[in-house]
C-alpha cells in the first residue's frame, strides 16, 4: 500500500508522527509538499493540517483515492467554511484527545464513523489506513449498504441507549465496517455518545434518503408495537416498516416486545403491515410470541430470543476503574 503524506511547506519526513515512521515494509511512503506540481499514484493521501488538506483533497479527487485529514493540534472551532467542508468530505479525520472529548468534529457535521483518535503505534496507524481504503472502496461500489435503526432513542433513557449499543455491536460482529444510521429525539447527543450518524425522529426527508441507500432496516428493540401509550406511536413505527419495505430494504424487528395493541382495527392494521413488510422478527418473551399469533401474523420468520442488552460486553476491571476516575466517580461506589 502506497501512502503519500501531504505536509505544509518545508516539512521533512522526520517531522511525521512516530507511528508513520515505523510502518513496516507493507507500506511505501512518500512525503510531498502541498505546493508540489505533481503527485505520484497512491492508495491513500494523509494530509497534515487544513492547508495541506486543501491541496490533498484536489489530488485525491483526481486520482479517485481516499484522503485522511489530521486536524489534531489545530483549532477546529476557528476553521472557516472551506476547512470545515474539507473535514466533512475527508474519508478519515484524526483528532486529538481534547477534540474527541469536546465532540467538536461532530458539532460541525463530520460523520462520527470517520473520526479516529491519534494513533499511538504503527500497528494502529496501519489498521487506520487499511480501514480507510476498505470504506472508500465500499462507498464507491454504488450498491445498497448499511443499516438504519429506528427505536425510542435519544430520550435520556439508559436502557434504550444500552439496547442501541447492543444492536450496533451485533451488527458489527457480522460486518465490522457496516455503516449505521439511527433515528433519535436528540440526534446530536446520539452522534456524540454513540458515534453514529443520526437524524431527528420525525425528519422523514432524511429518513427517506437513508432508506434508499440502506440494505437493512432494524426496528427495535423494546415494545414499539403497542398503543397503550399512544396510537400515534404505533402508527409511526408501522409507517417506518412500510417505508423501509417500499424502498427495498430487508426489514427486521429486533429484540422486540409486542403489545398490548387495543382495538380490532388497530390489531388488524398492525398485523397486516407486519405480515407484508417484515422479513424476520426476534422476540424477547413468550407473551409477545402469543400476541403476534393471536393478531394473525404468520409470514415473517419469528425467533424467540433474549433481550438485546445481554450482548453488551463487560468492561475489564482496569478499564472500568479508568472510566470511573475520568468521570470523578469513587471506585468503591
Amino acid at each position: 500500500m502506497k501512502i503519500i503524506h501531504v505536509t505544509e511547506s518545508g516539512a521533512q519526513p522526520a517531522a511525521l508522527p512516530v507511528p508513520a515512521r515505523q510502518l513496516g515494509q507493507e507500506f511505501e511512503q512518500v512525503t510531498v509538499d502541498r505546493n508540489a506540481d505533481r503527485l505520484p499514484q497512491a492508495d491513500v493521501l494523509h494530509c497534515y493540517g487544513p492547508r495541506a488538506a486543501s491541496r490533498g483533497a484536489q489530488w485525491a479527487k483526481q486520482q479517485g483515492i481516499p484522503y485522511v485529514f489530521s486536524c489534531a493540534g489545530t483549532d477546529v472551532a476557528a476553521y472557516g467554511k472551506r476547512e470545515r467542508e474539507l473535514l466533512c468530505a475527508a474519508d478519515c479525520c484524526i483528532a486529538d484527545r481534547e477534540q474527541m472529548e469536546t465532540h467538536v468534529l461532530t458539532g460541525i457535521g463530520v460523520d462520527p464513523a470517520r473520526i479516529q483518535p491519534e494513533c499511538e503505534s504503527a500497528e494502529q496507524l496501519a489498521r487506520l489506513y487499511r480501514r480507510t481504503v476498505r470504506l472508500a472502496q465500499r462507498r464507491a461500489g454504488g450498491r445498497r449498504d448499511g443499516a438504519v435503526i429506528c427505536g425510542a432513542y435519544g430520550r435520556g433513557n439508559a436502557g434504550d441507549d444500552a439496547i442501541l449499543d447492543a444492536i450496533v455491536h451485533e451488527l458489527h460482529q457480522v460486518d465490522a465496517d457496516m455503516p449505521v444510521f439511527v433515528t433519535s429525539r436528540r440526534p446530536e447527543e446520539t452522534r456524540q455518545k454513540n458515534g453514529l450518524q443520526a437524524c431527528y425522529t420525525f425528519d422523514f426527508r432524511t429518513l427517506w434518503r437513508e432508506l434508499r441507500r440502506a440494505a437493512l432496516f432494524v426496528s427495535g428493540g423494546g415494545s414499539l408495537i403497542q398503543n397503550a401509550t399512544s396510537s400515534r406511536s404505533l402508527y409511526y413505527y408501522l409507517l417506518l416498516l412500510y417505508m423501509a419495505k417500499l424502498h427495498g430494504c430487508r426489514v427486521m424487528m429486533y429484540g422486540c416486545g409486542i403489545g398490548p395493541v387495543y382495538g380490532a382495527f388497530h390489531r388488524w392494521a398492525a398485523a397486516r403491515v407486519i405480515d407484508h413488510c417484515v422479513d424476520v422478527i426476534t422476540l424477547r418473551d413468550d407473551d409477545s410470541v402469543r400476541e403476534l399469533t393471536q393478531m394473525g401474523v404468520s409470514r415473517p420468520h419469528v425467533v424467540r430470543t433474549a433481550d438485546p442488552t445481554i450482548c453488551i460486553e463487560q468492561l475489564e476491571e482496569a478499564e472500568a476503574a479508568a472510566l470511573f476516575e475520568r468521570l470523578g466517580i469513587p471506585a468503591g461506589g
